[in-house]
């Protein structure tokens, strides 16, 4: 169960993009370091059909982070954006990390001695993290001061010091917070850095999980100097049954996220996206999401495990005037999904591509594969056109 938790909490990671500079920080007189500023794009984001995938992206997944459960969607860019991909797994794996060293996991019991005292030393895979501090005997509550010196976990390298800040509510609860001046994260594929706060709300009750990542923080990229800022984003996660190993379980998002190119983008839950099973892929029901720029906005919709409806309101006149059906795996390779329908056929023009139909003539009345369903049932169902096996899925 211990692996189970782990692997859950690891989702969260997802909040959100990550750090990374590589030689900054550690050692017992490190130098007085600078915070990242962000000094981008604080306006609230014009939602286009050009932009809208990138925004779905930052809601999603906190800027282009993805995590495996259980939303799973690994989103596999081709740009240098694709490192801060597995950025906020990363960093909840590292939160993570340091937490069961010290207190334990939701599984097994937070253990909490009275008077604890802690002055230690732990080896990471290569390197160290360092914490010092004291905890209340009776609340469990307190301040640890943590120190990351070339601390490698599963390839990644982490460097800088930073404030923890951990509170028990019971046996099987605590919310910890873990305050950076600047967090430096590196690795063959990315180089990020990141300054700011994570919360992490983890709970039992029964056989339910629930655990909540709530980011306030800048995060920038040092290979291609985007930046992104999140306030109040937070990623609440719940398994049904923690003791089950399908159990269904649920994902809520909100705060916003601005990233240095397009602005912010608020989202807001009105229903969780949903899992009959947290060993899916991906969603099969749930939404809507409601994604929030400047007068302007996006619908989220789940309309099975292959594929959700974007509806968008571009005008800000209230009115979702454009739909489109989207794979989770065009999410997948977001930088390519165009929403573009240029003949005008209800489909947009990337996915036709995909499926060998023309964008620029209306196929939609074609069945090429013969199965007895067109063009545009199979686009709007999340079916492969080109496949009699692959049949549209009802909503």
């Amino acid at each position: 169960m211990k692996t189970l938790i782990n692997k859950i909490s690891l989702i969260l990671l997802m909040t959100t993009i990550a750090a990374g500079c590589g030689s900054g920080g550690g050692g017992d007189s490190a130098p007085v370091v600078q915070p990242v500023t962000y000094l981008a794009k604080t306006e609230p984001a014009d939602i286009t059909l050009a932009n809208a995938p990138t925004l779905v992206v930052n809601a999603l997944f906190g800027g282009n982070l993805a995590s495996d459960i259980p939303i799973g969607v690994s989103v596999s860019d081709d740009e240098v954006l694709a490192g801060d991909v597995v950025i906020y797994d990363n960093l909840l794996s590292m939160f993570h990390y340091s937490m069961d060293d010290i207190i334990g996991t939701a599984a097994n019991g937070y253990r909490f001695p009275l008077a604890l005292v802690i002055d230690e030393t732990s080896p990471c895979d290569s390197g160290y993290i360092t914490s010092q501090g004291t905890l209340d005997d009776y609340t469990g509550t307190g301040t640890l001061a943590i120190n990351y010196v070339d601390c490698a976990i599963e390839g990644v390298i982490y460097n800088g010091s930073g404030t923890m800040y951990i509170g028990l509510n019971d046996y099987y609860s605590f919310n910890a917070t873990m305050d950076f001046v600047l967090l430096t994260m590196t690795s063959p594929d990315f180089s990020v850095s990141m300054s700011g706060s994570i919360t992490i709300d983890d709970s039992i009750s029964g056989n339910r999980f629930t655990e909540t990542i709530t980011m306030n923080n800048v995060i920038k990229n040092n290979v291609s100097n985007r930046m992104y800022k999140f306030e109040d984003y937070a990623k609440t996660i719940s398994i049904n049954d923690i003791y089950l190993y399908d159990s269904s379980a649920s994902i809520s998002y909100s705060g916003t996220v601005y990233d240095s190119i397009h602005g912010g983008i608020t989202v807001n839950t009105i229903s969780p996206l949903s899992f009959s099973s947290y060993t899916k892929a991906y969603p099969d029901d749930g939404g809507t999401l409601i994604l929030t720029g400047n007068n302007s906005s996006i619908r989220l919709t789940v309309e099975s495990v292959r594929h959700i409806m974007l509806e968008m309101d571009l005008d800000g006149n209230g009115s979702y005037e454009v739909v489109r059906y989207v794979l989770w795996q065009e999410i997948g390779h977001y930088s390519s999904l165009d929403l573009t329908d240029s003949d005008g056929d209800g489909m947009h023009d990337s996915w036709e591509t995909l499926f060998g139909l023309d964008p620029s003539a209306d196929d939609t009345g074609g069945d090429p594969d013969n199965d007895g369903y067109l063009n545009l049932d199979e686009y709007q169902g999340g079916s492969d056109p080109q496949n009699p096996l692959s049949i549209p899925a009802t909503p």
